[in-house]
């Protein structure tokens, strides 16, 4: 669920998290069940040090995936459009978006579902899947009134 919270008392922030589509969830499930086997395979072959590193390193990557699945979040504060994938941050002035649009895409982005949100700034162009798309957009046009929306502007 998204949340609205205060940071420090002068900031409202609203915290929305990724869609998961089907696709991606599944994908998700076959990675770690093949870790998992890896992880059976390599035990089973006995408990020397290269096996042991070879655990390891294969747990480290599970729990890196894992994160990075679950951990998606676009933060929305006074100024900042902060997203969260796992280890991985990236943060965008609000009054640098020039226009969001209804995309839809499987390529690798910010986002774990095909139907998303593509926010245009002067940088680049950024590719999202907020749980709820249309507050996403409505918080974003109210704290930037000069984002274009889809192929009109938004009218207040």
């Amino acid at each position: 669920m998204d949340k609205q919270y205060s940071n420090a008392g002068n900031t409202n922030a609203f915290v929305y998290r990724a869609k998961i589509d089907l696709l991606y969830f599944l994908i998700f499930i076959i990675v770690e069940v093949a870790i998992l086997i890896a992880i059976f395979l390599v035990l089973t072959k006995g408990f020397s040090p290269l096996n042991l590193v070879l655990v390891g390193f294969f747990v480290i990557i599970g729990i890196g995936i894992v994160w990075m699945f679950l951990g998606i979040r676009y933060i929305v504060d006074d100024r900042w459009l902060k997203i969260q994938m796992g280890p991985f941050r990236t943060k965008i002035l609000l009054s640098e978006i020039q226009s969001i649009s209804p995309a839809r895409s499987i390529l690798s982005s910010w986002a774990v579902s095909v139907d998303r949100l593509k926010l245009r700034t002067r940088k680049g162009v950024y590719e999202i899947s907020p749980t709820r798309p249309e507050g996403f957009t409505q918080i974003i046009h109210k704290r930037n009134p000069a984002v274009r929306t889809g192929n009109t502007k938004t009218q207040t």
